[in-house]
């Protein structure tokens, strides 16, 4: 199993982006916004869709497996917003911090989607959640183990990453703000390189970002931030 998590890791993949982002906003954000200081982000709900198992491989070592990524993406994502923290209007609850209140409540990452993001804020003590999904999809039906598919970057041009970011304020539930994007994968770059992709578009659409005249020019400021 410890092969698998390495090769879903380190292995090389290339995300290019297959369609348009679709961003939804709430109305009222704008003043919602001004109550807001804090925002936790929770561990991604990721889901390793498969045709068929992989020889050797049970349910269980894929749901560890799906976990250990939400994780990993959830230390990622933070990371990044953490580097240019000065350019938002909010603060970002250190990751750590929020896993250990998580862990003391006894909510699980497999129990999290029965929790309310209102009993979550209340929970972490912050005024917004912001939490996501991901699904990849592995066309390999038979054969080659799971780290052997992303070790030699075996998924092909017809595996799609779906990625779907959403924050939702702490008093009440109210979805404020959804990102959604889908991405195709091949052989290309790191892991270090898929988190970019994955969120490089994601944080150019943020919310809480400051209205500067450095980052007006989005592309610019974001290319700085990520390469």
């Amino acid at each position: 199993m410890k092969k698998i998590i390495i090769g879903l890791l380190s292995g090389v993949f290339l995300l290019v982006i297959t369609c348009c982002a679709v961003v939804y906003k709430a109305p009222d954000f704008p003043q919602r916004q001004r109550q807001h200081k804090l925002i936790a982000i929770t561990p991604l709900n990721v889901t390793v869709q498969y045709r068929k198992l992989p020889e050797g491989v049970t349910v269980d070592e894929i749901k560890k497996n799906e976990e250990d990524l939400g994780r990993y993406f959830q230390d990622q994502l933070y990371t990044r917003f953490l580097q240019r923290i000065d350019s938002y209007t909010i603060d970002f609850q250190d990751v750590s911090k929020t896993n250990n209140i998580l862990n003391q409540n006894n909510i699980n990452y497999q129990l999290l989607r029965d929790y309310s993001k209102e009993d979550l804020a209340s929970h972490l003590g912050v005024d917004a959640v912001l939490s996501g999904n991901i699904i990849t999809s592995q066309p390999m039906s038979t054969g080659g183990a799971v780290a052997m598919a992303f070790l030699l970057g075996l998924w092909g041009p017809t595996n799609t990453v779906g990625v779907a970011i959403t924050i939702h304020d702490g008093s009440d539930s109210k979805l404020l703000w959804k990102y959604e994007h889908t991405y195709s994968g091949t052989i290309g770059s790191s892991s270090e390189q898929v988190t970019k992709a994955l969120f490089k578009h994601l944080s150019k659409k943020f919310p809480y970002l400051k209205y500067t005249s450095r980052t007006r020019n989005s592309d610019l400021f974001y290319d700085d931030l990520y390469y």
